[in-house]
């Protein structure tokens, strides 16, 4: 058996071991695509409204693709980084539903013989929703006129209005029936909490 076999076999034992651990973990290659996901990765998906981004479909995709435009150099630079250095990296950010608010740890490592990454995203935090989230209803406020997009905070999820875009309320029930026009962005609490490099500049 030579070397290359013998690495396919060894990665195909990790990729074994790593399907059914309960945290969404992901490959990236040196172009950052998606080269595999495990089942928590689908889990997650089907749970939070995203069918349409099961790893059948996700595979081969650039992981960016999937990451709002306003956090996209923030990931490209810690990617990178671990490309280069080999030293791992770790960020926690939030992503809560309707009813849950959660908070994911997520570690990245490179990856030594495919010169790519392997991305665990490990739940930190779920506990329900306190009162200090007040739901909102469904508003025309949350529409942009023109163009009926509705934004959502990629993390805390509360929705941004557009009479006053400072503004950002929690309207649950944009999670649980997301509108066609839907975008993310990133609201000043979750900027200035999980990406204060961001907010600085």
């Amino acid at each position: 058996m030579d070397r290359n076999t013998a690495f396919m076999d060894v990665e195909g034992v990790i990729r074994k071991n790593l399907e059914d651990d309960p945290s969404v973990i992901y490959f990236l290659d040196s172009q950052l695509h998606i080269t595999h996901c495990n089942a928590a990765w689908d889990r997650f998906a089907m749970e939070n409204g995203g069918q349409n981004l099961n790893r059948q479909y996700m595979v081969g995709k650039p992981v960016l693709d999937s990451v709002p435009q306003v956090l996209k150099s923030f990931y490209i630079k810690a990617y990178q980084k671990v490309l280069a250095s080999r030293k791992p990296w770790a960020h926690t950010y939030e992503c809560s539903s309707a009813n849950t608010f959660r908070t994911f740890h997520m570690s990245v490592y490179s990856d030594l013989e495919k010169n790519g990454l392997l991305v665990v995203n490990s739940l930190s935090v779920e506990r329900p929703h306190g009162r200090d989230r007040e739901p909102h209803q469904v508003s025309p406020v949350y529409s942009a006129p023109h163009s009926g997009f509705v934004t959502l905070c990629s993390h805390c999820r509360r929705t941004q209005r557009v009479d006053h875009k400072e503004i950002w309320d929690w309207v649950p029930a944009y999670l649980e029936r997301p509108p066609m026009t839907i975008s993310h962005g990133l609201c000043p609490v979750c900027m200035v909490v999980y990406y204060p490099e961001l907010f600085e500049k």
